[in-house]
């Protein structure tokens, strides 16, 4: 209680001095010399000191700035269409009006150079910052660069963000960087090397259809500055702390019209990871018609605690990527390769309560100690043949490789009963992906593209479980010491091929029509054994814990769609009729099954001007069985769970619904977002479970019950005039039909939070940020359980003099159980003080992770089985000092 006090307390008097702070208002009109208002007009706010501050005059050529009084300011007025001119002010206390008459520049600008440069430049799609005008020379990576740039949020997971929409790629000088994904490139690439950052919305590098396909794709384009061109630039950190502490991290970038070559490498042991789930999602383009997903996403799953389990005791890891592309007028190649091997130990105690139908539950107390070893190397060869207004060519070859060894030792307490056991798990998967498109432009009115695509996966796991007290009695052979052993291979083949032809009506409206085939072939086998703890090395197979699966899923579908266009409004209805063969083989059971499906899908796209917009869409599918869940044999899944697929699993009606709203105005600084995600299966793939005690046997099966999920987010931004304030909530319902001891339920599950985030604007005073999350879960099943918690956060970040940069952040987490008494608060905070050396290209850091030393978070999950409450173990605190050479 003390703890979240104290954060109240920051907040109020932090804020309560920002909003004291005296500014007065300065507004006006800027024209041309005929009297014409002038839009995106750049007013530059320049003080005594140097410091800086900008706007941009709206479509009426109106602007309106913050300034402080009694202050002597010079007032620049810059577009690229008309000479600069700039005043000379002097504030009081009270507002403002300046305006300003720009005589027009000659219609040919050849031969003007311009010698100023211009902080924001609007130009259709685009908007082009430029980077020394919102910089300070202190910012290391492009990410605290960006942080800097009106509009743009960087989420904590790497991603970015302009005016909430979310950027798809992100390219170097016009190419991909890497697999495009924001995170390698904010945190790797120096700030000092660019010169502009051009966000280009609606964005299409295939020219042969952008007259046919509607691009949602927003990209961020870096422009090197010119003395960073033909060189090689980059920088070497070194850093050492005690207890043994390490980091080197060297970062090498060449840029030249027809080459780059660039190297990205992270030796550490301080905890920090140099991949994100949105780079490996990078090695596979989302866009294209044709994405292995499932066995895509289950490659992800296989390296889970990489991605998604973050909280660790101790983290180590060995990064390497190079990457080098090729280009031409007509060609680019692009080649790299991610390599990572990292050792990641995890500690962890939780209470579990497993669900009765009687509205109690069993409780069990369970600790967990897991050392988990993992290589994974991810790499992709891209060809692009681009003949402009012709023909565009692109081949794709991504392959990834990943190896894990997990060892985990657990210790559960149930009923009056105790168990110490320990399982280990050896994984291997290999795929390889090949991809084609080929866009033909036959005609001004006519195009066709073809698209194809072959995968190949293998995948091995051997599971090892040993105890010396039998997990279920009535399946196992009595012995003193019960050791299990589970090899499973999974293998995966498939092709695709889609054509699609784009007619053009009129200038308004085309005709698509779409030809498409594929056929999956999987294939699952599995086989548990038992250890005979008799001396001879003997081993016995289980009764009915073997698994021979074999899947084929042939489809073929015909596609008619079209694309109305009629003033602000754009209508793309389609219509396709999609056949399916689906042939099963279980342990000698066969099923043999063919499936017609009509499918509708509808697209209405509405401008309402350009700065707000509002669509919507509506899907019809089948969504398919994972094909795993359809081996009738019996697999061990942890030592207290037991799973038996199903083939006569069926596949489900999905009706997919989505809506989406935006209004966003970079020069009024206000930004709204809101989406709304609706999906409903008729009938259900669901489980039925068997329980004694703890331990589970959960049976695949297909209900007749419906089941949805409804998403929904908004966020709300305004910059005021000495900070920056953002709304954002989120509302997410998940209904599963279930059934447990024969017993039908719903497992629903309601998330809901809320975030207010205010950052201070004031040039004098530290850059300062407090964000508090209300978070709100409810599960309901037999029983309901509701968490609550509360997180504060404050960070603040300041250049102390022209070689002194300080960042420190700080966060408080407040915990709740309202079902079980359940409490707990912890606090968490980094800081970094950096000093560059004055005209040198050294630079010094000093890192501190988790100055409280705190040692424990709290989580909660559900699984449909139990609810799990979770004390999480984190590594203590880090201190290092880093050293850094920029060259």
């Amino acid at each position: 209680m003390n703890l979240r006090l104290s954060f109240i307390s920051i907040f109020f008097l932090v804020f309560s001095n920002l909003l004291f702070s005296q500014s007065i208002k300065i507004g006006g009109s800027v024209s041309d010399t005929s009297k014409n208002t002038i839009p995106y007009v750049n007013i530059v706010l320049v003080d005594q000191s140097g410091d800086n501050s900008f706007t941009l005059t709206n479509l009426d050529g109106k602007y309106q700035i913050l300034a402080k009084t009694n202050t002597k300011y010079l007032i620049k007025f810059l577009h690229i269409g008309y000479f600069s001119d700039s005043v000379v002010i002097e504030t009081g206390t009270d507002d403002l009006m300046v305006d300003m008459e720009l005589k027009d520049r000659v219609n040919d600008l050849g031969d003007f150079e311009v010698v100023y440069s211009i902080p924001i430049q609007i130009k259709g799609d685009s908007i082009i910052y430029n980077l020394e005008d919102f910089t300070t020379g202190s910012e290391r990576k492009l990410r605290e660069a960006l942080k800097k740039l009106p509009g743009v949020e960087i989420l904590p997971d790497g991603k970015v963000k302009l005016n909430g929409k979310e950027v798809s790629e992100v390219l170097l000088e016009g190419r991909t960087f890497f697999n495009g994904t924001s995170k390698l490139a904010i945190n790797n690439i120096p700030s000092n090397a660019l010169e502009r950052v051009e966000f280009i919305d609606n964005y299409n590098k295939n020219n042969i259809l952008s007259d046919f396909q509607d691009s949602e794709k927003l990209v961020m384009n870096l422009t090197l500055k010119e003395d960073k061109k033909r060189i090689f630039f980059g920088d070497i950190e070194a850093g050492l702390g005690y207890e043994e502490r390490y980091r080197v991290k060297p970062t090498t970038f060449y840029y030249h019209p027809k080459v780059s070559i660039n190297l990205l490498s992270d030796i550490n042991n301080v905890g920090e990871k140099s991949l994100s789930f949105e780079d490996y999602l990078g090695l596979q383009d989302f866009s294209k018609v044709f994405t292995d997903t499932e066995n895509f996403v289950r490659g992800a799953l296989d390296l889970n605690d990489y991605f998604f389990n973050t909280n660790h005791l101790f983290y180590k890891e060995r990064f390497v990527a190079p990457n080098i592309q090729l280009a031409s007028k007509t060609m680019n190649l692009n080649a790299f390769l991610m390599s990572s091997m990292s050792n990641t130990d995890f500690e962890s105690n939780s209470i579990n309560s497993y669900f009765l139908e009687n509205s109690e539950s069993i409780l069990e107390s369970r600790s967990n100690i897991e050392d988990l070893r993992s290589s994974f190397h991810f790499g992709k060869i891209n060809l692009d043949l681009n003949n402009p207004n012709r023909s565009f060519l692109n081949l794709t070859t991504t392959f990834r490789s990943i190896n894990s060894f997990t060892s985990n030792h657990i210790s559960t307490q149930s009923q009056g009963s105790e168990n110490i056991l320990s399982d280990q798990s050896d994984l291997t998967n290999l795929s390889v992906l090949q991809t084609l498109r080929y866009s033909k432009k036959f005609s001004s009115n006519f195009s066709s593209t073809l698209n194809g695509q072959i995968s190949f996966s293998d995948r091995e796991n051997e599971q090892l479980w040993n105890s010396d007290k039998m997990v279920f009695p009535v399946m196992l052979e009595d012995s003193e010491q019960f050791t299990l052993l589970q090899p499973a291979k999974t293998t995966w083949k498939s092709y695709d091929v889609l054509i699609s032809n784009y007619l053009k009506l009129s200038r308004l409206s085309h005709l698509n029509i779409d030809l498409g085939i594929g056929n999956k072939n999987r294939s699952l086998q599995s086989t548990l054994f038992q250890e005979i703890d008799n001396g001879n090395d003997e081993s016995v197979t289980l009764n009915n814990f073997t698994n021979s699966l074999d899947d084929q899923l042939f489809y073929s579908f015909l596609k008619i769609g079209s694309r109305f266009k009629k003033n602000k409004l754009i209508l793309t209805p389609s219509l396709s009729g999609n056949y399916y063969s689906w042939l099963s083989n279980s342990l000698g059971n066969e099923l043999d099954r063919e499936l017609l499906l009509l499918s509708p899908e509808l697209k209405i796209d509405f401008d309402i001007t350009k700065t707000q917009n509002i669509n919507f869409r509506y899907l019809l599918s089948y969504d398919f069985p994972e094909f795993s869940r359809l081996s009738d044999g019996l697999s061990l899944l942890g030592f207290n769970s037991v799973f038996q697929g199903n083939i006569n699993l069926e596949p489900v009606l999905k009706h997919k619904l989505s809506s989406s709203y935006s209004k966003n105005n970079l020069i009024k600084g206000t930004e709204f977002n809101l989406s709304v995600d609706y999906s409903v299966s008729q009938e259900s793939i669901s489980s039925s479970l068997l329980r004694t005690g703890i331990n589970s046997v959960v049976h695949a099966v297909s209900l007749n019950d419906n089941s949805y999920q409804f998403n929904s987010e908004f966020e709300w931004a305004k910059r005021f005039k000495i900070l920056e304030a953002r709304f954002s909530g989120q509302y997410n319902i998940t209904v599963s039909p279930q059934v447990v001891e024969s017993i039908p339920f719903d497992n629903r599950t309601d998330q809901t939070s809320s975030s207010l985030q205010l950052r201070s604007l004031i040039e004098s005073f530290p850059t300062l940020s407090l964000r508090y999350t209300l978070g709100f879960n409810r599960y309901s099943t037999f029983t309901t359980n509701t968490f609550i918690s509360h997180l504060f956060e404050i960070s603040m970040e300041k250049d102390l003099t022209d070689n002194l940069f300080f960042e420190i952040s700080t966060s408080l987490t407040s915990y709740r159980s309202a079902n079980q008494g359940l409490s707990s608060d912890y606090v968490l905070g980094d800081g970094l003080l950096r000093y560059r050396v004055k005209n040198s290209a050294w630079t010094l850091e000093l890192h501190l992770k988790n100055f409280y030393n705190s040692q424990i978070i709290q989580e909660n999950t559900i699984n449909g089985i139990f609810l799990s409450d979770r004390q999480i173990s984190i590594q203590p605190r880090i201190i290092f000092l880093n050293v850094v050479y920029g060259f």
